[in-house]
């Protein structure tokens, strides 16, 4: 059985581009696919074990000892904290630290890039530390932004605020943290894809298929790196806000082996005061005020990250913690450098409809900021290895040896290249870091809005010229069972056009012709139905329109 859930049923359960493939290649709307490079390799090792012998679910880090040997003694507790929806530039872009945006003599960002209007972006400091709704990550968006590994599609599939970033200002605890502890600038998602099925990997692996936020009932054939802590005794608990992610995949929370290992935010604070924390700890935000996901006001999730990090550095077991932090995926916020190839993680394919990009999982999404917190870390340590989230997988597994869930924890590699086991601990006593945001404290732009987006000085109008024009202006509605014909055309209307979902979908059962424009078929569900359509014209500019087409019952 299929069940389609939304967030919010799932928190009711839990009780609480692409032209891409269209035009010219796979995988690509205006160019020809590529491999992002590693602009280095991290530091030396403190971490010893053998070469794995094999890239298979099952293999062991160290084929020499039993499954469940713990590997890496001096890490007793790790914490892995994940928020929600960022890049790397889109946070730390001008940090300075790592491969960040690319500047020019001003200081200030080079990043310009059409908007499928005739207009350009350049990239701007938000007006505040409220975001809209105008950025988004689905499969079709994410494949559109990369464009063919140039990553100039974001603000033609999205919006203006694409190309929006924020700074120390706005995050004052994030960016403290960031430039003390190790970070890493070659973090990828695992999935070019929503939020659901990056989580997936995080806890699997594998998203089984999924690229979109759906919960389908199933469970991976190896399980998940929570069966992996209960079958060799090691102790773990999920401290949620308002919603448990581990119902990604939905069956775990019928499972008492699961559910007896969860507990409210607040038993976090609790337990770290005490020095009771488990040997693996997960902590959620809440998703709803203080995960960074659009339209929040940003510096909630910093005051969150830095309570978080406040309760480690300060708690009895400091000294023998690993924190990881990172964010699920992009959330449709541009980053400069290209997601790179991937090993797909099994031989399930994605789950695609007929107006999504082709693709597969040998690809990962965008870049998202992450890094380490622990009194071993590296002082001014910059990781420039490829990771994914399943390197999280990858940590824990060599820690205790646990045999690989897919092929792609497998390969994944782990980070303790950003902590030093061979040396006195860089940070035994915690450094004291700039207090976080209190938006509390201050008049908070979810009152007060969140500003012009893009403010009129980051736009260059009537500069894309040829940009085509895409009529008419509204789609007509639909009926369910009942057939359906729409006609799109773009002007000048003597040139060869070809046409995509740049963003979303058309409602179920209605296919995009990509030679014509035609849009066909019976809609199979009723309901309102928001996508963006994307046609170019020979070798010329992107022009896009946003819909929402309407089917009735």
């Amino acid at each position: 059985m299929d069940l389609r859930l939304s967030r919010r049923r799932l928190l009711g359960v839990a009780g609480a581009a692409a032209l891409a493939g269209t035009l010219d290649v796979a995988g690509s709307a205006f160019g020809s696919p590529g491999d992002a490079t590693p602009s280095g390799v991290g530091g030396g090792r403190s971490v010893r074990r053998p070469a794995r012998v094999s890239g298979e679910p099952g293999s062991l880090p160290d084929p020499t000892v039993p499954a469940g040997t713990d590997l890496v003694p001096q890490i007793e507790n790790f914490i892995v904290v994940m928020m929600e929806n960022h890049s790397f530039d889109n946070l730390l872009g001008m940090l300075g630290r790592g491969d960040c945006f690319p500047k020019g003599p001003d200081g200030l960002p080079t990043v310009v890039l059409p908007d499928g209007h005739g207009n350009l972006v350049r990239a701007f400091h938000m007006p505040s530390e409220c975001q809209t709704n105008g950025v988004g990550n689905n499969w079709n968006l994410t494949h559109h932004s990369w464009t063919g590994h140039t990553n100039q599609g974001c603000v033609e599939a999205s919006s203006g605020e694409s190309v929006g970033y924020f700074d120390g200002s706005d995050l004052p605890f994030t960016w403290s943290m960031a430039a003390t502890f190790p970070i890493a600038d070659r973090w990828f998602a695992s999935v070019p894809g929503q939020t659901d099925p990056n989580r997936r990997y995080l806890f699997a692996g594998t998203s089984l298929g999924e690229v979109a936020d759906v919960f389908p009932d199933d469970l991976p054939p190896n399980g998940t790196i929570f069966d992996s802590l209960n079958r060799h005794g090691a102790t773990w608990k999920n401290y949620f806000s308002n919603l448990p992610s581990i119902g990604v995949w939905l069956p775990l929370l019928s499972q008492p082996s699961i559910t007896t290992h969860m507990a409210r935010i607040d038993a976090f604070f609790v337990d770290a005061a005490a020095g009771d924390l488990p040997q693996f700890t997960f902590l959620e935000p809440n998703y709803s005020q203080s995960s960074e996901e659009n339209p929040q006001d940003i510096q909630y999730g910093d005051q969150f990250l830095g309570e978080v990090v406040n309760a480690v550095m300060s708690g009895p077991q400091w000294s023998r913690s690993m924190l990881i932090w990172t964010y699920d995926e992009w959330g449709g916020w541009y980053d400069h450098v290209s997601p790179p190839g991937a090993v797909p993680p099994d031989d399930v394919p994605p789950n695609l409809t007929a107006n999504m990009a082709p693709g597969g999982f040998d690809r990962y999404g965008f870049r998202v900021p992450a890094g380490v917190v622990s009194p071993f870390a590296r002082p001014d340590f910059v990781s420039h290895e490829l990771y994914d989230h399943t390197s999280v997988l990858k940590t824990l597994e060599v820690k205790w040896n646990f045999p690989a869930l897919t092929r792609r924890d497998a390969h994944a590699r782990d980070l303790f290249d950003m902590i030093d086991l061979e040396h006195p601990p860089a940070f035994a006593t915690p450094p004291t870091l700039v207090p976080p945001a209190n938006p509390a404290l201050t008049a908070s732009c979810l009152a007060s809005g969140p500003g012009r987006i893009p403010p009129r000085s980051a736009v260059e109008s009537g500069a894309v010229i040829d940009t085509p024009h895409i009529r008419p202006p509204v789609l007509p509605g639909g009926i369910v069972g009942s057939p359906y014909h729409a006609s799109l055309e773009a002007s000048p209307a003597n040139r060869h056009s070809r046409w995509a979902v740049l963003s979303d979908d058309l409602p179920p059962g209605l296919v995009l012709d990509v030679a014509t424009g035609a849009i066909n078929g019976v809609p199979t569900s009723a309901g309102s139905f928001g996508t963006t359509i994307g046609v170019r014209q020979d070798r010329g500019p992107v022009g896009v329109r946003s819909y929402t087409v309407v089917v009735a019952a």
